[in-house]
């Protein structure tokens, strides 16, 4: 190697490199100066800022998780959980005295849009009336309730209350909406009714909505009939038209004359 190359290598050599060269005889080159030189090119590689090809972004949260409203009432009695989520999922936890079931609902697109609107909404008496309900109204079996709004884009806030409080405008419009989502969640009952095409027959059992069985003991041509009672004493003169009004079901078909 001639003087220029050697030159220009000492130029490029980190100076912890340089140092050790020039210690001559007194440090032995092979081990000390390898390390010194290895340690000043790691610490170089930390000054040296790293840069990707794109800024990071931050994650977005999956909207089954995030909660926009959510309603707690309970007493010692019974309790509720109503819970909204962006992506429009009801969840309805209740107990009414005789065990908790889970119910969910699916808002779809254009009603969810519809809650959220609401959750925006302004009240004229924001300001004046105070958030913080308080606890209120107290007692035996008197439901404390806890509302939280999270609407979005917006700081979330919260309520604790009595339900027989007053109300501002917001507030009832937000415990109204946590109500209404409740209902939507809740099974639908079952609503049995004696089909309009239903022809009564002599003997035909029919149950009422309590439960009590009748049974038809006679048939007019205008349409009148009779029945008497199977679990209670009771005789009946009704029109055909007036049977939806109090039974529900065919029980057991009687006699079908030609």
């Amino acid at each position: 190697m001639n003087s220029a190359n050697r030159a220009a290598n000492r130029s490029r050599s980190p100076t912890a490199h340089r140092g050790c060269q020039r210690q001559g005889a007194a440090v032995s080159a092979g081990s000390v100066c390898a390390m010194a030189w290895a340690l000043s090119v790691v610490m170089w590689s930390l000054l040296v800022p790293v840069t990707s090809g794109a800024p990071a972004s931050p994650a977005r949260r999956d909207p089954r998780t995030v909660t926009l409203l959510e309603y707690r009432c309970s007493s010692d009695l019974t309790h509720r959980i109503v819970t909204l989520y962006a992506n429009g999922t009801v969840r309805l936890r209740e107990d009414l005295g005789d065990g908790e079931r889970l119910d969910l609902a699916e808002l779809t697109p254009e009603e969810l849009a519809g809650y959220v609107a609401q959750l925006h909404a302004r009240d004229p008496s924001d300001g004046l009336l105070r958030e913080d309900l308080g606890a209120g109204v107290g007692g035996l079996h008197v439901e404390q309730c806890d509302l939280q709004v999270a609407p979005p884009g917006q700081q979330t806030v919260h309520y604790h209350f009595s339900p027989l409080e007053a109300r501002t405008l917001r507030y009832a419009r937000w415990v109204a909406m946590a109500e209404a989502l409740a209902q939507r969640a809740r099974p639908k009952p079952v609503v049995e009714a004696l089909g309009e095409d239903y022809q009564p027959h002599l003997d035909d059992v029919l149950r009422d909505r309590v439960g009590n069985r009748y049974k038809v003991v006679w048939v007019g041509v205008d349409d009148w009939l009779e029945l008497d009672g199977i679990e209670q004493p009771f005789h009946l003169l009704l029109h055909r038209s007036q049977l939806g009004e109090r039974f529900v079901a065919l029980v057991t078909p009687g006699s079908n004359p030609p």
